[in-house]
């Protein structure tokens, strides 16, 4: 468990070969690979977590935006690179980009960090 939390956030998985099915370059052909990835909640109830800001980049000037952001939450074993989080102060959804378990010592202060990120704009 953190010993001090600024928000709690919900975390989804995608629903096992819904991400298999998608058009990655989604060029807009109505089919089934066009439709987005179904997702499904891995949080029963809210998480408490600290997420800070790393800094960010833009490309092509004006073109694409990402934004860099660390979590530091209680253990969420569940939670893996291909995952999601809302943090529930400010709506914001991140991508999971990596993902460390941190056991504790003794049972105590076990905790789960990752990088997270938010695309904004034309993706390449």
């Amino acid at each position: 468990m953190i010993p001090l939390a600024t928000t709690t956030i919900t975390a989804e998985a995608p629903v096992a070969g819904s991400e298999d099915n998608r058009d990655p370059y989604g060029e807009g052909y109505d089919t089934p690979t066009d439709q987005p990835a179904a997702w499904v909640s891995i949080t029963p109830a809210p998480v408490r977590a600290v997420i800070d800001s790393g800094g960010g980049a833009e490309t092509d000037p004006g073109a694409t935006e990402t934004i860099n952001a660390t979590l530091l939450c209680d253990p969420l074993p569940e939670l893996t690179h291909l995952c999601r989080v809302t943090d529930a102060a400010t709506g914001q959804t991140y991508d999971v980009e990596w993902v460390v378990h941190h056991p504790g010592v003794l049972g105590h202060l076990a905790s789960t960090k990752a990088g997270l990120t938010i695309t904004e704009g034309i993706a390449a």
